[in-house]
């Protein structure tokens, strides 16, 4: 998976093996040009949770989970954290 580094949200994310050639190509192309743009990540494959709908109804949703980390002398990563939960059908 690569991943601009000015953008958030998922924005411009290219995830190899679901890509076709040609965007492979495209995104080889936008490596070599600026290669401190981007930055390449493994595909994780989340796991799924039950998470209650707004019917009441269970659902699997995939999770994953996202530290605190504060930045200072040194780096230090507090209780607790961030979690997405992301439908099956998709973000």
């Amino acid at each position: 998976m690569f991943k601009p580094t000015g953008e958030s949200g998922g924005s411009g994310v290219v995830i190899g093996p679901a890509a076709d050639e040609r965007r492979l190509l495209e995104l080889a192309a936008a490596v070599r040009r600026e290669p401190g743009q981007w930055i390449a990540q493994e595909v994780v494959h989340l796991s799924t949770v039950p998470t209650v709908g707004a019917d009441g109804t269970l659902a699997a949703r995939h999770v994953d989970l996202r530290p605190f980390a504060i930045v200072g002398e040194e780096i230090r990563i507090v209780p607790g954290g961030l979690t997405a939960s992301r439908s099956s059908r998709g973000r």
